[in-house]
């Protein structure tokens, strides 16, 4: 859950810093409001490349922060350990992006540098953009295998399947190592066959 953002020099803001209580939040207004801000900041945080014409005119450097809260971080902190960096505290993961007219772009996550990829990949578990031209979920097949999967309670089922055709590929690629290595290539069995024309005449 998204705790707390601060967006600074993002196209027209200057600067705010929102924190959101737990349960559902709707985010209204009128056209021009900054809805739409504060969603390109979302989408920064998740991963999404970034053009240095976002920061806003006359200013040197956009900034970005947010504090997202998990009561149940372990995938978060899988693939934060996966990717060598720091894992939450108490579920909260900490971002943190800049990006300068100048200089190069910053990105930090738990307080420690990081790629656009390791954010990227954060941002594919933590949040999901659903609107005109942006279901990116449900453009991956591997994406719509689990929520068919999820919606039908097969998770566990397909956990125990998964084992088992990993050990039955596994035996077949030792049926194949042990079959080939008993076989003679080409030049071997020509030279057999030599020999053993030898030997019988």
């Amino acid at each position: 859950m998204l705790q707390y953002i601060r967006i600074k020099n993002l196209a027209l803001l200057d600067e705010v810093r929102l924190e959101f209580d737990s349960g559902f939040t709707a985010v209204t207004g009128e056209t021009g409001a900054g809805k739409s801000v504060l969603l390109g900041a979302v989408s920064l945080l998740a991963g999404a490349r970034a053009d240095k014409a976002l920061v806003r005119q006359g200013e040197d450097q956009l900034e970005l922060e947010a504090a997202l809260y998990f009561a149940a971080p372990d995938t978060i902190n899988a693939l934060l350990d996966a990717a060598g960096l720091p894992l939450c505290e108490g579920g909260v993961l900490l971002l943190q992006r800049s990006i300068h007219r100048s200089k190069i772009p910053r990105l930090q996550i738990n307080g420690s540098m990081a790629t656009l990829a390791q954010l990227q990949s954060l941002g594919e578990s933590w949040i999901d953009f659903h609107g005109p031209g942006e279901p990116q979920k449900l453009f991956q097949e591997k994406r719509q295998l689990e929520m068919l999967d999820a919606y039908a309670g097969n998770l566990s089922q397909v956990e125990v399947y998964g084992a088992a055709h990993r050990e039955w590929q596994d035996a077949l690629k030792e049926i194949d190592t042990l079959e080939g290595s008993d076989r003679l290539d080409d030049d071997e069995l020509d030279f057999v066959r030599k020999q053993i024309a030898k030997i019988d005449a």
